[in-house]
């Protein structure tokens, strides 16, 4: 077979296969332009009628990859079909449907049994604080004075962590408070301890716990020593490390870690640093962070 003869067959052995693709339904091959004839008109010629090999060659040439030219300024190119859809805005809640599904979430968590903390605690600290709050405080878990009242962080670190949230420029209940577990955990051997809630603990309590944020949806969250920020980050950094650098809950709500108030009881010279800490979300919330350490 002579070089053009051979040429010519490829190019009907191609056309042949891209007039089975039409008859599939396919329209265009990605990155090539579809040809200039209709595909009918291809198909309408007899198999094995002389094709001039000009005239063979034709769509091959024509099948260039598209070119791109830059939009002039200010133009916005239109999202390719293919390009993913923007994410759907979440439907703002009401002040009252948002404390009537807390309040059905915090009976739901003063009957829970999921864990063993259930059979010691004196009462589930839920929440305080308000619910439409732009600003919401995570802590690890209830101390003595919490299982007793029922409120997260109203014992000595509770009322550090009221100072530091006055020096920021908000009230006491401007702002919203919560634990990783509802339920204190203290060490068997000595009920007058707290300790850190297991990671099994924290499980049990963590379906609570986003339900709990996807209602409040706050502009941004602190998180309250270690354990409090890798719950929330999933990170296995300490708080040394963590703070001081924004992250993202859910890739979505601005996340703050810096120390815990119980942490800055024992070591006083870090205030420094959790104020710094501060001042960034005062920054991001609009909040005048020029004042001093309070």
């Amino acid at each position: 077979m002579t070089p053009r003869r051979e040429l010519h067959s490829l190019v009907m052995a191609a056309r042949a296969h891209l007039d089975a693709l039409a008859d599939s339904g396919v329209e265009h091959l990605p990155g090539v332009l579809p040809p200039p004839a209709p595909v009918a008109a291809s198909r309408a010629r007899a198999p094995s009628a002389p094709v001039p090999l000009a005239e063979a060659l034709a769509p091959v040439a024509n099948n260039r990859a598209p070119s791109f030219e830059p939009p002039p300024p200010g133009e916005v190119l239109a999202p390719s079909p293919r390009a993913p859809a923007a994410p759907v805005p979440r439907a703002v809640l009401s002040g009252e449907e948002r404390r009537k599904r807390l309040s059905v979430l915090a009976e739901e968590v003063a009957s829970c049994t999921r864990c063993p903390l259930h059979a010691t605690r004196t009462k589930t600290a839920f929440a305080r604080g308000n619910p439409d709050a732009e600003l919401v405080f995570v802590g690890e878990g209830p101390g003595t004075e919490e299982d007793r009242q029922g409120e997260p962080f109203v014992g000595p670190a509770g009322q550090l962590l009221d100072k530091m949230i006055v020096a920021m420029g908000f009230g006491r209940d401007d702002v919203y408070i919560l634990n990783v577990v509802k339920c204190r955990p203290f060490e068997p051997d000595d009920a007058t301890k707290d300790r850190k809630p297991t990671p099994e603990e924290m499980a049990a309590c963590r379906p609570f716990f986003d339900r709990q944020l996807e209602v409040l949806d706050p502009k941004a969250m602190v998180a309250l020593g270690g354990t409090a920020a890798q719950a929330l980050t999933g990170a296995a950094a300490g708080i040394t490390r963590l703070r001081g650098t924004w992250r993202l809950f859910k890739g979505r709500i601005p996340l703050m870690p810096t120390f815990h108030p119980a942490y800055l009881l024992r070591s006083p010279e870090k205030k420094r640093e959790v104020w710094d800490d501060l001042k960034q979300v005062m920054q991001r919330l609009g909040k005048d962070s020029s004042t001093k350490e309070r």
